[in-house]
C-alpha cells in the first residue's frame, strides 16, 4: 500500500517551502478569478498570474487548477487553484485537485488552507490525502513522489486537531 504525504502546517512564506506551490484562486461576478494568500510568491517568481488565468479561462470554481511551469528558486511548478465558494467540501476538492497534479513532485506546499477555520484546514488536508491514497503491492511496488505537503497558515498550533482529524480519516481508508 502506498502512504499519502505527511500534511503539516506551518507558518511562514509560501516561496522556498515545497517544489510545487498552490495559490488559491476564487471566482468573482466578473472578470479573472481573485488570487488568494500567496499572490506575493507569483510577484517573487516573476509570474503573471492574470495572463495565465486568462489564457485558461478560469474561473476560480472549486477543483479547477491553472498548471504554470516555473522550474527556478527551487520551484517546479505554480498551481492556480480554484477554491470556489470556500465551503468545506469545495475546498477538500480544491486540495484533491492539487494533490493530483503535484503527485510526481517530492513537496507540496499551499496556502488554500489561509485564514479558514478548522473545518477549512480539515478538508484541504484530507483532500491531499485522499487523493494521493494508492494501492501496490510486490516487489515491483514504487512508493509514491509525493512525502510532503505543507499548509502554510497563519497560526499553526491551532491547526494540530484538524490535521489529526484528516490523517485519520485518511488512514481508515
Amino acid at each position: 500500500m502506498a502512504g499519502a504525504p505527511a500534511v503539516t502546517a506551518a507558518r511562514g512564506p509560501l516561496l522556498g517551502a515545497g517544489q510545487v506551490l498552490a495559490i488559491p484562486t476564487s471566482p468573482r461576478q466578473r472578470g479573472l478569478p481573485d488570487v488568494g494568500a500567496g499572490a506575493e510568491s507569483l510577484a517573487a517568481l516573476k509570474v503573471d498570474a492574470a495572463a495565465f488565468l486568462k489564457a485558461e479561462k478560469a474561473t476560480g470554481k472549486a477543483g479547477e487548477v491553472v498548471v504554470i511551469p516555473v522550474r527556478r528558486d527551487g520551484v517546479d511548478l505554480v498551481l492556480l487553484a480554484g477554491v470556489g465558494d470556500g465551503s468545506p467540501g469545495a475546498l477538500r476538492k480544491a486540495g484533491a485537485a492539487i494533490a493530483r497534479r503535484a503527485k510526481s513532485a517530492r513537496s507540496l506546499a499551499t496556502t488554500l488552507a489561509a485564514g479558514r477555520d478548522a473545518d477549512g484546514l480539515r478538508a484541504v488536508a484530507e483532500g491531499i490525502g485522499l487523493a494521493t491514497y494508492g494501492f501496490s503491492a510486490g516487489p515491483d511496488a514504487k512508493p509514491p513522489a509525493l512525502r510532503r505537503a505543507k499548509l502554510v497558515v497563519d497560526d499553526p498550533s491551532s491547526a494540530r486537531t484538524a490535521l489529526r482529524q484528516a490523517a485519520a480519516v485518511v488512514a481508515a481508508v
